[in-house]
């Protein structure tokens, strides 16, 4: 989970570099149709839910769900007006140690970093080897595919172009190729 808001310069660094950590953010452009039809269908929902409100005499949650479409609205017309974009974004973080006890340690750390400054992580708990392909530099993220069922193995998010400029503040840095190479 994201913080509603964030500061560049200040919200991500803490997680991209901390120590013996390998960090990959995939970023998937969202088309301008899928984005509106998505947006669209977001304050459609929020309406519903804001007339609930209205019904059950709950001005709390009519307010609450009125800014909601408000702020949903906002978006759907900055990108028909082609003034935003939408992306879909992964983040992937693998950590590393000699022991056990040092990788536990420093889980705790990472997770502790990650919860000051708003944000919530989760493992990729029974698609390790997929998270472990995911993070290195190949450009994609695999899916675990058993029979008819595939699990995608990162969460993603929706980010405005504003917001993702904000994760793109690292001190650490290194060249790859656009589709990746392994190497070690």
């Amino acid at each position: 989970k994201l913080p509603k808001t964030t500061t560049f310069g200040v919200t991500f660094p803490a997680l991209f570099n901390f120590p013996n950590v390998t960090t990959s953010v995939h970023i998937e452009p969202v088309s301008k149709g899928r984005a509106t039809k998505k947006l669209d269908k977001q304050v459609m929902g929020i309406e519903s839910e804001e007339d609930a409100a209205q019904n059950n005499h709950d001005s709390n949650r009519y307010r609450r769900m009125n800014r909601k479409r408000v702020d949903k609205e906002r978006w759907a017309t900055e990108v028909e007006g082609d003034m935003n974009r939408l992306y879909e974004v992964s983040f992937f973080f693998g950590l590393y140690d000699k022991t056990l006890d040092g990788l536990n340690i420093k889980a705790t750390d990472f997770m502790l970093k990650a919860r000051e400054k708003g944000i919530d992580l989760m493992s990729c708990y029974s698609t390790h080897p997929e998270a472990f392909l995911s993070l290195e530099p190949t450009n994609g993220t695999y899916k675990l595919i058993k029979g008819p069922i595939g699990v995608n193995v990162g969460k993603k998010h929706i980010l405005d172009k504003r917001s993702l400029a904000h994760i793109f503040n690292h001190t650490n840095t290194g060249f790859r190729h656009k589709n990746g190479v392994f190497a070690g």
